[in-house]
């Protein structure tokens, strides 16, 4: 599959969204991962392996590049949908491995984060809690393809507080 699903289903039937493998379907024109099992004729599957491909060269952000374009510390719904959305400004793929958000809240980018140019990411309090009310098409507050980085741990004041993002070899970014 190509889409982060697996390509067996629970009980071992085959995805709807998985591709049968056929010599020279598959061109890869930008970043991608695979989810690719193998199934045996007697409905057998093998495990899941998931090869990624990176194509483009990454840079590490500065300070006009990451952009924080958004803080959501006192939500309309609980506290733990509280959120901070960032936008790559650049025209470089940017590398966020090991940028972090501190003072306020903590969270450090996983290695490989990239985040195309013209793309947003979002931080959240609580990543199912930000699902629910974005993610879900039912919410009031849905918007589609929202890409959630991960989630921080601590809280932003209501009143007000610092929150840095910082690059990975310790410049601050934005404050």
């Amino acid at each position: 599959t190509l889409d982060g699903s697996d390509p067996r289903l629970a009980g071992g039937g085959i995805s709807p969204q998985a591709h049968i493998w056929t010599n020279g379907v598959l061109t890869i024109t930008g970043d991608l991962t695979l989810n690719i099992r193998v199934r045996t004729a007697s409905g057998a599957w093998s495990a899941l392996a998931q090869p990624r491909y990176l194509l483009g060269s990454r840079q590490a952000p500065r300070a006009r590049d990451l952009l924080v374009t958004e803080i959501q510390y006192h939500p309309a719904g609980p506290d733990d949908c509280e959120f901070v959305e960032l936008y790559n400004a650049s025209t470089n793929l940017l590398d966020l491995s090991s940028v972090s958000l501190s003072n306020a809240v903590r969270f450090v980018f996983p290695a490989g984060y990239a985040l195309s140019p013209g793309a947003f990411t979002v931080v959240t309090k609580s990543t199912a809690s930000f699902a629910a009310l974005y993610q879900a098409a039912a919410s009031p507050w849905y918007w589609p393809g929202i890409a959630v980085a991960g989630q921080w741990s601590g809280s932003l004041d209501n009143a007000g507080e610092t929150l840095s993002l910082v690059a990975s070899h310790g410049v601050v970014l934005s404050s």
